[in-house]
């Protein structure tokens, strides 16, 4: 059965670590999503994991990730992109021998059209990468999978707007590009209904196929004929959750955690928990436990 994990967004309003790992533990997730960045409070990222490592064997949670953004991954400077992989592989490594964590979320850089707005995003991400762009993340990535595979360590690339990793089509042609590797994709579609290119859920799916390895799931509505989408509960929004768990199902992605989230500010504790009463339920529902 898949593992529900709550991502960190939930509680990041002030809330300790040991807070955060007591409430999603009480709540009944199976693990968290914490951000890879150290907070401010930690000296250290030993300091950082170590106190997650004490909170998470405190209340029992066993499934833990980190969400890791690269910076250097596309620089010309093959030094820069070379510190990149030594400081991503040096934070995998850590948390691979203290915490047991062997798949996290992954951001390469940011990739925005020069003089462009980040708020035009069919314009950036893939769309304004060039091709000296998208080799040098190739070749960042590349490097970083010879320190994977000794750990038997994997990585999904997260679909979001403003990376070369942003719609299906791209971000297959991105994995793709790296050969047999230890990163794959991590599919999140609300993320996608910002750009004009998103495909069917369905189709999106088969795009990946066997390199999905990781689902975050948030909701969207676009009230009219808005430009903007507003989140909304996991339960209440467009995308349609009953298919995606479906096709989960039916394409045999059994054991990829589903990671939900809180994309919208207020109550997010409230929101965690109404959260996962819905996905729990519907899981239910299905017969998919």
């Amino acid at each position: 059965m898949n593992p529900i994990i709550m991502h960190i967004n939930y509680c990041e309003q002030g809330q300790t670590i040991d807070e955060v790992c007591r409430n999603a533990a009480k709540w009944g997730y199976d693990g968290i999503e914490f951000r890879a960045k150290v907070p401010d409070k930690f000296d250290s990222r030993e300091a950082y994991v170590a106190e997650i490592k004490r909170c998470c064997e405190k209340h029992g949670l066993k499934h833990i990730h980190f969400g890791y953004m690269f910076d250097g991954s596309s620089n010309d400077d093959e030094s820069v992109r070379d510190a990149a992989v030594a400081d991503a592989a040096g934070f995998f490594k850590l948390v691979n021998r203290e915490l047991g964590v062997n798949l996290c979320n992954l951001f390469m850089d940011l990739c925005v059209k020069e003089g462009g707005s980040r708020w035009d995003f069919d314009n950036n991400g893939s769309a304004a990468a060039s091709e000296r762009n998208f080799q040098n993340n190739v070749d960042t990535l590349k490097k970083l999978n010879v320190h994977l595979e000794k750990m038997d360590f994997y990585l999904a690339l997260e679909t979001h707007m403003n990376y070369i990793h942003d719609l299906a089509l791209p971000t297959r042609k991105f994995v793709d590009a790296l050969g047999k590797s230890n990163i794959g994709i991590n599919i999140d579609y609300c993320n996608n209904r910002h750009m004009k290119g998103i495909k069917p859920l369905a189709e999106t799916i088969d795009i990946y196929g066997d390199k999905l390895y990781y689902f975050h799931l948030k909701n969207s509505v676009k009230p009219f004929d808005s430009d903007l989408w507003f989140c909304v509960a996991l339960s209440q929004g467009e995308i349609n959750h009953r298919e995606l768990l479906k096709i989960m199902r039916d394409r045999g992605y059994t054991d990829c955690p589903i990671v939900i989230e809180a994309p919208r500010d207020g109550d997010r504790e409230f929101y965690a928990q109404e959260d996962i009463k819905y996905l729990k339920w519907l899981i239910n529902d299905l017969k998919l436990n």
